[in-house]
């Protein structure tokens, strides 16, 4: 499906982002990326491979002990690292099967999951319901 459309996406030199852009270019999507470095983007798309979002990764990136990044976000949001990582990840999710026709399966692979039944007992644990029976109530 290609349409007049650019996706914007922030963020897109690691993660989430990069794994987005990468998708969407593959598709032949036009894709608007930012990014603090624009080498470190262009260095990266091609050679994304999936990855964990976990707080110590975070932590590693921001040069601080993970259980000080766990009690900054705790006091700052009242939720734990994890828990942003995971409201995150499920609003990235929401909107790829809102506004793809990617199947279940490329959305897992690009959100970073290994398996598909992983994403799917994530968001039913977060969503109450599947994947595709959220895609079926719009």
């Amino acid at each position: 499906m290609k349409t007049d459309k650019v996706w914007f996406v922030t963020g897109a030199s690691k993660g989430m982002g990069l794994s987005l852009v990468k998708k969407l270019i593959g598709e032949g999507y036009r894709v608007a990326a930012t990014s603090r470095g624009s080498q470190r983007l262009i260095d990266a798309v091609g050679h994304f491979e999936g990855q964990q979002f976990l707080p110590s990764e975070f932590a590693g990136q921001l040069a601080v002990h993970v259980n000080h990044l766990n009690r900054a976000v705790k006091e700052i949001t009242e939720k734990t690292t994890s828990m942003i990582i995971a409201e995150r990840l499920l609003q990235e999710a929401k909107i790829l099967l809102r506004h793809t026709e990617w199947n279940v399966s490329e959305i897992a692979y690009s959100l970073g999951f290994k398996e598909a039944t992983d994403f799917n007992n994530f968001f039913k644990k977060m969503m109450q319901l599947t994947p595709v029976r959220f895609r079926e109530m719009d």
